[in-house]
Order: C-alpha cells, then sequence, then structure tokens
C-alpha cells in the first residue's frame, strides 16, 4: 500500500467510526426522550400534573371539533350548543370537559369556545387563533378573553387550543398576546 491509500483509508475509518457514533448518540437520545414519555403516560392519573390532565381534554374535544367540522363542510358547531352537539356527534363524555384543577363538575365544562369562531367554517379562520380555551365551569359557553382563567392551574397558565389544533399551556404572562379576532383583509377594510 502506498501513502496516499493509507491515509484515505485512516479517513475513511475515522469517517465511519464518527458516522457510528453519531448514530450511537442519536439512538440514545431518542431512547430517552421515549423513556420519558412512557414514564409521564404510565403514571396514574393522580400522579400528572393537572395542567397535562387538562391538555389531554383539550386535544380530546379538538379531535371532537375537527370530525363534526368534517361532517359539516368545515363548519364549527354554533356558539349556543356546541358542547352538547360535541356530546351527541362525537359521543364525548361529560368528564372530558372537566379539567382537574377547576372547581367543575360533572355535566359542567371548564372549557369556552371563542364567539368569534362559533359557526364560521374552518377556512375563514387563521390557524394561529384561540379556538377554545379555559374558562370558569359553565356549559355551552362561549365568549373571549373576559371568561379565560388562569385559576385551574394556580395562576400559571392555561390550555389553549388553536384553530390549527395545535394545543399549547400558555403561561399567565403571553395571555395577552393571544389572538381572538379574525382580522379583516386589505381588501375588506377599503371603501
Amino acid at each position: 500500500m502506498n501513502k496516499k491509500e493509507d491515509k484515505a483509508n485512516r479517513r475513511v475509518c475515522k469517517n465511519s467510526s464518527f458516522g457510528r457514533l453519531f448514530t450511537i448518540l442519536v439512538i440514545v437520545v431518542i431512547s430517552i426522550f421515549v423513556l420519558l414519555y412512557l414514564i409521564l403516560i404510565s403514571l396514574p392519573p393522580r400522579g400528572r400534573p393537572d395542567w397535562v390532565m387538562c391538555a389531554i381534554n383539550v386535544s380530546g374535544l379538538g379531535k371532537a371539533l375537527y370530525l363534526y367540522r368534517s361532517d359539516y363542510d368545515g363548519q364549527y358547531p354554533t356558539a349556543d350548543k356546541w358542547c352538547d352537539l360535541l356530546v351527541s356527534f362525537s359521543e364525548m363524555k361529560p368528564n372530558q370537559f372537566v379539567c382537574r384543577g377547576s372547581d367543575a363538575k360533572i355535566g359542567e365544562s371548564s372549557y369556552s369556545l371563542n364567539k368569534n369562531i362559533a359557526g364560521k367554517k374552518y377556512s375563514e379562520v387563521p390557524p394561529d387563533i384561540v379556538l377554545l380555551f379555559e374558562s370558569k365551569s359553565g356549559w355551552n359557553q362561549v365568549g373571549g378573553p373576559e371568561l379565560l382563567t388562569t385559576e385551574n392551574h394556580k395562576g400559571e397558565g392555561c390550555n389553549i387550543l388553536f384553530n390549527d389544533m395545535q394545543v399549547e399551556f400558555v403561561k399567565a404572562e403571553r395571555i395577552a398576546e393571544l389572538k381572538w379576532d379574525i382580522e379583516k383583509k386589505d381588501s375588506e377594510s377599503i371603501e
């Protein structure tokens, strides 16, 4: 073997060692995340933080809203009976409307529908608009920031479902940044 071939072979060995090391590192990192996720979901509901259980409820309500709008030409339920429609349409259980951190009882809802979204078509609403949010207890509630509460989670924040179906625990200091209303397009504002 000449010096060039020997040097090339060492470089290939060095690069393949790096590739194996990188692959092992990626596998270890992914395994850690999977393990943490499995630990979190395997905790009994009493061991999970309230906001996690609440986020699971909000996510379920989001899926029910998605199914509803899929069958109704992309339109969200009307404001006056959105909870009733989700219970009858998608067989949501009344306990799925209750955040464990709230004072709501079965038959009440810890969540409200954004009044600016009710009855609208999905395609008319930007993805970052609030769709569902944590609120004071009630049933078929619609409203806006005036109903929003962080009390369910010790004032730290609340779970929000956005129109793009993403659920986020929004910290209290970021609540003022939430978008509630559908902004008019430039062409609509010129008259």
